[in-house]
């Protein structure tokens, strides 16, 4: 008897039959037992901001579908057969997110040591071409607060604890990388470009962190509700654009060289004197620091907007409490300020570095944006109606309400009925000489 063959090892891809035809499609191959893809047949179907990414993409996709690593391709190796690169786009569609982050970080990096800055660095600005939108022509974005906030240092560093640190203070990388390849190779829907090119706050790799640590902010492409610069330095028109909005938002704001703001995670409604709010909350500074300030859960004063109640104080307020808030915008932007620390939030500054327990600060731009899609555009569209309908209603005086006695009668409308009753009387004095005329003749 001959040798027994052993079984071949499973091939490690997740792609349905429909998945892996679409994918063929895709690249604008037949399958067949000699086909084979290369990175010029995925490079034809990018845009022009991430072709110099494709190697790199093209390596880790098929690392991506290989266990043995001493069967990955090399960096000049841009051609396999279609088999192993539809067990790649499996592997990292199907497979936990750190696997496709481990695997593009490693194709990324320029040593074979481990994963370099530069690999981290290219990673940051594909994920940035991949979500924003105008950023193709922009200028290579400064990663350095980034790279702090990943805490990796002494590069190069072993591509699992790069990895993990990516997955673990970006969680939401790998679903950006999942979508952008779903929509380009499997045809699913295209994922939702945040586009904050006319922002005069924050550029938008300032803002990746944010998004990338705020799944709520992923799903839908933002709106802006305020700019103070195209609506005026109003909180009238403020809260036009904002009241009712049902969330998430974003409250942007810039004094100076500092970029801070905060998450609103309930609807914009009036909270008259007091506190309100519920849901995810969270305030965040931008620069000179990223930083973010998580709800403590030992306080539950989240927000105070106030526009209608004349003797309270009228603004907008997140934590804290009347009179120091932790970050408090009044209604005519004067004499804004934060304080360090209170029972809602986290402790921490808003506003530079200071020591101070409160620091004022001018209010050179605010901006808010709505992230929560049509559905919420929707929304506040339809309470804004019932708001102008109410409005309407009660300007229509019922008159015959008012004028249900002679008293009411007198003292609303005394010149109206005066004049009424005194064209009348000339009326029938006229009939009366017409009909003496009348006998007379």
């Amino acid at each position: 008897m001959g040798a027994e063959q052993s079984a071949p090892a499973p091939v490690r891809h997740a792609l349905s039959d429909a998945e892996a035809q679409a994918v063929a499609k895709s690249i604008g191959i037949t399958p067949s037992a000699g086909a084979v893809v290369s990175a010029r047949d995925l490079l034809k179907l990018v845009g022009p901001g991430l072709r110099a990414f494709v190697p790199a993409i093209f390596i880790g996709l098929v690392c991506a579908g290989k266990d043995d690593e001493a069967s990955h391709p090399t960096r000049g190796e841009l051609e396999v057969p279609l088999g192993d690169f539809l067990a790649g786009v499996g592997a990292v569609c199907h497979e936990p997110r750190q696997l496709a982050v481990r695997c593009l970080l490693e194709a990324l990096s320029d040593t074979d040591a481990g994963v370099s800055e530069h690999a981290i660095t290219s990673f940051l600005i594909m994920l940035l071409q991949m979500k924003f939108c105008g950023v193709e022509d922009g200028p290579v974005p400064d990663f350095c607060l980034m790279r702090e906030l990943l805490g990796l240092e002494g590069f190069p560093v072993a591509a699992p604890v790069a990895s993990a640190a990516v997955v673990e203070h970006l969680p939401d990388a790998g679903d950006v990388f999942v979508s952008w390849l779903g929509h380009l190779l499997l045809g699913q829907p295209s994922p939702a470009m945040v586009d904050v090119t006319c922002s005069r706050i924050a550029a938008p790799e300032g803002l990746l962190p944010l998004v990338l640590r705020r799944p709520e902010f992923m799903q839908f492409a933002w709106k802006p509700l305020y700019l103070d610069w195209r609506d005026g330095r109003s909180f009238f028109r403020l809260t036009q654009g904002v009241l009712h909005y049902p969330g998430p938002t974003l409250v942007l704001c810039r004094s100076g060289e500092n970029c801070f703001g905060a998450v609103v995670g309930c609807a914009w409604e009036e909270t008259g004197a007091k506190y309100r709010g519920s849901g995810d909350f969270l305030l965040f500074q931008l620069s000179p620091k990223f930083k973010e300030l998580h709800t403590s859960g030992r306080g539950g004063n989240l927000m105070y907007f106030n526009t209608k109640m004349s003797h309270m104080p009228s603004g907008l307020g997140f934590g804290g409490q009347q009179g120091a808030a932790r970050l408090w915008i009044p209604a005519d932007f004067q004499e804004a300020h934060s304080v360090c620390s209170d029972a809602t939030f986290e402790k921490g500054c808003l506003v530079g570095d200071s020591h101070d327990f409160m620091v004022r600060f001018s209010v050179d731009v605010l901006e808010v944006w709505g992230a929560g899609g049509a559905e919420a555009d929707q929304a506040q569209g339809q309470r804004m109606q019932v708001d102008a309908s109410t409005r309407q209603s009660a300007r229509k005086v019922d008159r015959a309400r008012l004028i249900e006695n002679s008293f009411d009668k007198e003292m609303l409308f005394e010149k109206t009925f005066k004049s009424a009753d005194g064209s009348r009387h000339v009326h029938e004095d006229d009939e009366g000489l017409t009909g003496a005329s009348r006998s007379v003749g």
